[in-house]
């Protein structure tokens, strides 16, 4: 008879794996009567198990909620320039000289009210305009106030003064001409 054959039936070995707890299950076959060892987790394992999963919800609904965040930027961005381009050519369509220097101001769907000024300075070159726009929308509840500031030059022979351009064109004719006889080009008119 060996060691194990005198203990009884229900007492457990010592187990050669501590991180695991044992428990004692009756044999599914009710003619063997032989007792098996179970394993399972521990409470620490379970409560590591849960705290991690824990951890990971947390990261991915911060995640989420960032990812929210950016595609409303994103539609808010979108629809300010879209409110701009709209101001853009409004401004640019404009035909007089002083009806685009007097600004304007116009409801929008997502940044209430929109104002808008606009300085026309000429430039070197006949009838050409540096125009600077700057364009305020006062926000709303879903939409912070909004300020823009564009220049860009523009092509305008309507808005100058006729003795302004001859003069301009003149002047750059006079600097066309030195410049060649500079390089040694002549003009057509010289023998």
């Amino acid at each position: 008879m060996s060691a194990n054959d005198r203990l009884p039936r229900w007492v457990a070995l010592p187990s050669t794996r501590p991180s695991r707890a044992r428990a004692l299950v009756r044999s599914e076959s009710p003619a063997s009567g032989l007792l098996h060892h179970a394993r399972a987790f521990t409470l620490l394992e379970v409560l590591l198990a849960v705290a991690l999963f824990a951890i990971a919800v947390v990261m991915l609904a911060g995640a989420y909620v960032n990812v929210l965040d950016g595609m409303e930027s994103v539609r808010a961005d979108r629809a300010f320039e879209q409110e701009m381009r709209w101001i853009r050519e409004k401004v640019l369509l404009e035909p007089a000289l002083d009806e685009v220097e007097d600004g304007g101001e116009a409801p929008t769907p997502d940044f209430g009210l929109a104002r808008w000024e606009v300085t026309v300075e000429p430039t070197g070159v006949a009838d050409m305009f540096l125009v600077s726009l700057h364009v305020t929308m006062e926000g709303n509840e879903d939409q912070p106030l909004r300020e823009a500031q564009e220049q860009f030059m523009l092509l305008r022979p309507a808005w100058s003064e006729p003795l302004e351009r001859d003069k301009l064109r003149t002047e750059a004719r006079s600097r066309i001409e030195e410049a060649r006889r500079l390089h040694g080009v002549l003009s057509r008119r010289e023998p």
